[in-house]
């Protein structure tokens, strides 16, 4: 099973929201408990913070309005993220949250309400030893980490789902 849990949290507060998961981790790092907030995009916005054993993302709908958005490929490859850890080199690593090979795809959305979140919770150091990512595990040292969601279409031509990109960060992130 892949080391990722999608969670939906509905609440006005997000401070309100304390979802919990059981994702572990052989890398250890520094726990923010902060969300980093990133600008909205038509109405959606995005949050990211570490927690002890993976990094937590929040998409959130701030309108009024039900938007949909592209939530997940098959069991949790998250296509639309992407993650990229700069070390103080200024040097980068990218991440990418999915299989590097698939035969088949099911593409899942997720509908959120105004004022609705939902959350990944993503294992770095699981995914940076997949295929996907060259199978090379996270080097110790600080990083600033960076996320973004971007998504167009969600593989439908449909003016029913939100498309743009939001990010967050940099976020500080240490790996031991």
């Amino acid at each position: 099973m892949k080391k990722i849990i999608l969670l939906t949290c509905i609440s006005l507060l997000l401070s309100a929201c304390s979802p919990e998961a059981s994702v572990t981790s052989e890398t250890k790092p520094t726990a923010t408990t902060e969300f980093s907030w990133g600008k909205e995009s038509a109405k959606l916005q995005m949050a990211i913070r570490v927690t002890d054993d993976s990094l937590e993302i929040c998409l959130k709908n701030n309108g009024t309005d039900t938007i949909k958005v592209c939530s997940h490929i098959n069991a949790m490859d998250l296509d639309w993220i992407t993650i990229e850890l700069k070390n103080s080199k200024d040097s980068i690593r990218t991440l990418r949250v999915g299989d590097a090979v698939r035969t088949g795809s099911q593409m899942n959305t997720k509908t959120l309400k105004g004022g609705e979140s939902f959350f990944y919770y993503v294992d770095l150091n699981y995914w940076a030893l997949q295929e996907i990512n060259s199978r090379k595990a996270l080097a110790p040292g600080n990083y600033n980490l960076s996320v973004s969601y971007k998504a167009q279409d969600c593989f439908y031509p449909s003016k029913d789902y939100w498309n743009g990109e939001v990010s967050a960060g940099p976020l500080f992130y240490e790996v031991k």
